[in-house]
């Protein structure tokens, strides 16, 4: 009778062991897996970015020749985006590579008759926006500002993608563009040229923009 009671009483208690060390084992299983799948990611190079082939420590010259990275971000010249561990990228910023693709769908669009409103910001007497009509590529009317005058305004859509690249070809010290989701054309730009200087900063907004039809 003792002899089966210590045998149940074993039993009992290899179970309740085996219990405990199969929940902690379970218990593991999810940080063991995480441990895996983290050491399996960083083994793995994305299409964009080899981390392997970061170096933080490389020297790379302060020549600006800007290039965009597949990741899309801009890097000031091809050997600081190679050091990042940028598999591919091409020359220019990724700002005027953005500009050419919103230029592409403004000239997609054939709109060769508009008209809108151009307010300028700047360090200037423009106290109110133009009113700009354009026709068959060519400004008809202009109205507003009648005493600064409009010299050195674009006064069509292909005017400002102008100015824009030009600013852009000038390294400013920052800028934000913004352009509309179904034409392409530029609603709000603003370019600070020289962090030194506090007066030449411009800016660019364009409001109701109308397709003319005959």
């Amino acid at each position: 009778m003792n002899f089966d009671l210590h045998c149940i009483l074993f039993f009992i208690l290899q179970e309740t062991i085996i219990i405990r060390l199969m929940k902690r084992f379970l218990f593991l299983i999810p940080f063991l897996l995480a441990f895996t799948c983290n050491d399996r990611n960083d083994e793995q190079t994305t299409e964009c970015i080899d981390y392997e082939s970061i170096d933080e420590t490389a020297m790379c010259t302060e020549e600006y020749m800007p290039v965009c990275g597949c990741n899309l971000v801009t890097y000031s010249n091809p050997c600081k985006a190679t050091n990042a561990g940028v598999q591919s990228f091409t020359k220019g910023a990724c700002s005027s590579i953005e500009v050419d693709k919103e230029f592409n769908l403004w000239n997609s669009m054939g709109i060769q008759s508009y008209s809108f409103d151009l307010m300028v910001s700047c360090y200037c007497l423009i106290t109110e926006p133009y009113s700009i009509t354009v026709v068959d590529g060519e400004p008809t009317s202009i109205t507003g500002n009648e005493a600064w005058g409009h010299e050195g305004i674009p006064l069509t859509i292909e005017e400002l993608f102008v100015k824009i690249k030009d600013l852009l070809s000038q390294d400013p010290f920052d800028y934000n563009l913004a352009f509309d989701k179904e034409y392409g054309y530029p609603t709000s730009v603003y370019f600070d040229m020289d962090e030194q200087i506090a007066d030449e900063e411009i800016g660019y907004t364009v409001e109701n923009f109308q397709v003319l039809t005959d």
